[in-house]
């Protein structure tokens, strides 16, 4: 490898650069002392596109194919059910009292059940209060929920702020935190309760 002092590259750097742009790099020395080596930069070869034709096919409606079978296979077509304290009584001892459209949100397999602490915390209340014809353990009620695969929705600071959203079209403190609880986790709340289904959102009047 050709070796050059200082003076001599700076008076013939441009024959020295054009050298080495064809394969003859250079080395700077100073004093003797090699400082800088000089050689060509290699240029990275353009990425190459158009590999696969004729072996993928792109259809102009991709992003559309089948989007309704492909959401059913993420998301299915099933719902997050919400069930309130009235109806969760009602299919945990009394099913023969609900309505068919009840029955049939229920016994669908594709959606889901939840119960929220609000009702938990209703029959708890009430049964405190020691009427003769209301003695359910909300304990056993709960465990029954969970071993039939109803799930159960906790109680949250921001459900608990999303009531001052509510109309006061119902005085009930437990239905109005179901109906929070269901707009901010995206349920539907499933009730029989008139006062209840009067509000506007996600409600199911069963």
């Amino acid at each position: 490898m050709k070796t050059v002092n200082m003076h001599e590259a700076k008076t013939h750097l441009s024959k020295l650069v054009e050298a080495a742009t064809h394969g003859e790099p250079f080395v700077i020395a100073k004093a003797g002392k090699p400082l800088v080596k000089v050689v060509m930069v290699e240029s990275e070869a353009p990425r190459r596109t158009g590999f696969l034709k004729g072996q993928v096919d792109m259809p102009e409606d991709f992003d559309d194919m089948f989007a309704d079978d492909i959401r059913h296979m993420f998301e299915g077509q099933g719902v997050n059910l919400l069930l309130d304290t009235h109806l969760l009584l009602w299919l945990a001892a009394r099913d023969d009292m609900m309505s068919p459209k009840a029955d049939a949100l229920i016994k669908d397999m594709d959606n889901t059940l939840w119960f929220s602490v609000a009702s938990l915390w209703e029959v708890t209340i009430k049964k405190s209060l020691n009427r003769p014809d209301f003695q359910t353990d909300a304990s056993v009620l709960r465990a029954g929920l969970l071993s039939n695969d109803y799930r159960e929705l906790a109680i949250e600071g921001r459900h608990c702020l999303a009531l001052a959203s509510l109309p006061p079209l119902h005085g009930d403190p437990f239905d109005r935190m179901l109906l929070a609880q269901a707009m901010g986790e995206g349920m539907q709340l499933v009730t029989v309760d008139q006062k209840l289904a009067a509000y506007e959102g996600p409600l199911i009047k069963v």
